[in-house]
């Protein structure tokens, strides 16, 4: 239940910097300072808010997953699949979402997914044509597997060097998907760094990361973590 809260703050976090920087009227000089300013100063009113409608959805009930068995989810096709997802993503706006049943429901469903659809959440998380909610829901899931064979592919993924959407300046949509795009690769690091105090080869992709991610903003917050878990 922690993760879920945990992963889902941190994302609706920078979604809701991205729009912070969209909307901001005055001019900026330096991309990651504007970042760390604007982050920590939404952190404190989005936390107390984001609390509450956890605490909401406690006394509520919700069986959007509950009321498909994950053996129907495992024989769904890739279309029904994907829109599954899409549909399911929803959710992580709602206010009535029982965030306990549904991080075990999540849990339980993420170990028993096929090949094919673990190839399908890749794609997703990772696409962009994918609605942010769709990226958000295929990571999570990617990172609920407890199978070691997305170490691999977590560390790839972060490696990698931001999407080039064009000039990243202020009130740009390029720049608010940069954010995001970060927010994600952000999310496989902190499972890496979780996995990384008793797995091994986590604990190497992190420091792989470290010296070798493109993007500089990884490269700090992969150290970042590695200082956090004292390794």
């Amino acid at each position: 239940m922690r993760q879920l809260k945990s992963k889902i703050f941190i994302v609706t976090i920078f979604i809701v910097v991205g729009i912070l920087f969209f909307y901001k009227t005055k001019p900026k000089t330096n991309d990651a300072d504007v970042q760390t300013a604007e982050k920590s100063a939404a952190v404190s009113p989005l936390k107390n808010n984001f609390n509450s409608a956890l605490n909401k959805a406690a006394v509520s009930g919700d069986n959007t997953t509950a009321s498909i068995p994950i053996d129907e989810v495992q024989n769904m096709n890739e279309a029904a699949f994907k829109n599954w997802i899409h549909e399911e993503s929803k959710t992580l706006n709602s206010t009535h979402v029982n965030t306990d049943q549904k991080a075990i429901q999540m849990r339980a469903l993420a170990q028993n997914l096929t090949a094919a659809q673990n190839v399908t959440l890749k794609e997703m998380g990772w696409s962009s044509t994918s609605t942010m909610n769709d990226k958000i829901l295929s990571v999570y899931l990617l990172t609920l597997r407890q199978n070691d064979d997305v170490i691999s592919s977590f560390e790839q993924t972060a490696k990698k060097g931001l999407t080039d959407n064009g000039p990243v300046t202020v009130h740009s949509e390029a720049e608010i998907k940069r954010v995001q795009e970060l927010s994600l690769k952000y999310m496989v690091i902190d499972e890496l760094a979780r996995r990384a105090k008793s797995n091994a080869a986590a604990l190497a992709s992190l420091r792989a990361l470290v010296s070798d991610a493109e993007a500089p903003e990884i490269r700090n917050y992969a150290q970042r973590k590695l200082k956090e878990i004292g390794l």
